[in-house]
């Protein structure tokens, strides 16, 4: 045999090797790890087939950790979560998705909330009261705690002991409501009356 044929097997033993088996670095995989495997040989072979059939390319390999096909589906399905969240902090929103921060930091991105107009002095001052008055108390706590409290749901459903969808709920009935009362009374021409 000459060297030209070895070569020629070992290049065909290492694309089937390939085909057959997938190997990870287990300190990459897993930080801090200190065992004596420094690899992880993902396989439906089992360690005798692989270490008999690809004797000459798993040799740097040894000794070596072998996982299932399921194992390593795992491993790629967590890699990609982890890739795909990555890359949406990167792209989307780099304060979270916590209730109001991003209105906090980013004021010139919202839209004028119709909630807020109403006690700004936008509407006249009687209709306002009369909507007001329209609501359940615990309607107006709500309103009152989230518009000049500047509290958000998740703080008020924590003081209420309430769910915060709960709480979004009922803040959302109340400005309905004093939206739909304000609209039978305002003009057609007013802002916020359509």
């Amino acid at each position: 045999m000459t060297n030209n044929t070895i070569n020629i097997d070992i290049d065909a033993l290492t694309e089937d090797f390939k085909a057959h088996c997938k190997v990870i670095k287990l300190g990459c995989e897993y930080p801090g790890y200190t065992g004596n495997e420094k690899y992880g040989i993902i396989s439906d072979l089992s360690y005798e087939q692989i270490t008999e059939r690809y004797a000459p390319i798993v040799e740097c390999y040894l000794p070596f950790v072998l996982l299932s096909k399921d194992m390593g589906e795992v491993f790629a399905e967590f890699n990609r979560n982890e890739d795909k969240f990555c890359k949406r902090m990167r792209r989307d929103d780099v304060y979270g998705f916590d209730d109001g921060t991003t209105e906090r930091h980013n004021i010139e991105c919202c839209v004028p909330d119709f909630a807020e107009a109403l006690f700004r002095e936008c509407f006249p001052q009687q209709l306002v009261e009369k909507a007001f008055a329209l609501l359940t108390p615990i309607q107006q706590s709500r309103v009152k705690q989230h518009i000049f409290g500047k509290k958000s749901f998740a703080k008020i459903a924590a003081s209420e002991g309430k769910a915060k969808n709960t709480i979004q709920e009922s803040y959302d009935a109340a400005i309905k409501k004093m939206k739909k009362f304000l609209k039978n009374t305002l003009p057609k021409d007013t802002p916020y009356s359509e």
